[in-house]
């Protein structure tokens, strides 16, 4: 039986859809104005080479991200970082958050070639007002 969380998978990446410590590569980072009225705001938005979900870096995991490579966005590509789920308090109740942590192993990627062909990113389509908005994961 389908999980509800797989069946309905969101775009960005959550706790509960990270089962285990992986590591990634980030293709491209990107600020994207996220929410809707009021609760809009911009925020850093990973996207990996080698994951479907990207990730929204909420402030924790950006100024860790900054401390690894730099406030550079351009700077992030082809670099690998580690996600890994640790509990954190959010507005009183402890719940899993999704954490980056710099990778065991090698943290860079050599860029593809001029030549070379890399993974499409798809163009977000305006948000569309929903009762209920997808929680981001942070």
């Amino acid at each position: 039986m389908a999980r509800f969380t797989k069946a309905y998978q969101s775009r960005f990446m959550k706790a509960v859809d990270l089962p285990e410590d992986a590591s990634f590569v980030i293709q491209e980072a990107r600020e994207m104005e996220l929410g809707q009225g009021s609760n809009r705001e911009t925020k850093v938005v990973l996207i990996f080479s080698d994951h479907d979900q990207w990730m929204v870096l909420n402030k924790t995991n950006y100024n860790t991200i900054v401390s690894m490579f730099g406030n550079d966005l351009d700077d992030w590509a082809y670099k690998s970082v580690t996600l890994t789920v640790e509990p954190t308090t959010y507005q009183g109740e402890v719940i899993d958050s999704i954490r980056i942590k710099r990778p065991a192993h090698r943290t860079s990627h050599p860029a593809p070639s001029r030549g070379g062909s890399t993974r499409q990113i798809p163009d977000i389509p305006p948000v569309q007002p929903v009762e209920e908005a997808e929680d981001p994961g942070f």
